[in-house]
């Protein structure tokens, strides 16, 4: 399942400009270090909801989630012998009816 779009993330910029670090000790690890503020609104950065979002990979996707993360998913990947077998069961129903037909593969 793909991740939100975190404004944390080294890809993500605020079109504008406004987003900034809350003020606090580097050293003390606190929530308030961690925020990310918005300028414009005061208040902590809606991150991949807000409509300034942006993606320099391009990776922000319209409901808020990373692209990123989407693309890394794990997907099931077939041999080439499987994917043989699947069309000829898909389209072979298909060639015995032009056979029948006294059609010949070169025909078609």
């Amino acid at each position: 399942m793909p991740k939100p779009c975190e404004a944390k993330c080294e890809f993500f910029r605020c079109a504008r400009k406004v987003l900034v670090r809350a003020l606090g000790n580097p050293h003390a690890r606190t929530i308030a270090h961690k925020a990310l503020i918005c300028k414009e609104t005061g208040e902590e950065c809606l991150e991949g909801k807000c409509q300034y979002a942006t993606c320099i990979r391009s990776a922000l996707l319209p409901n808020g989630l990373c692209g990123l993360e989407y693309r890394m998913e794990r997907r099931i990947v077939r041999s080439l012998e499987q994917e043989v077998r699947r069309y000829e069961e898909k389209y072979g129903s298909m060639l015995e009816r032009f056979k029948s037909k006294k059609l010949t593969e070169d025909m078609l």
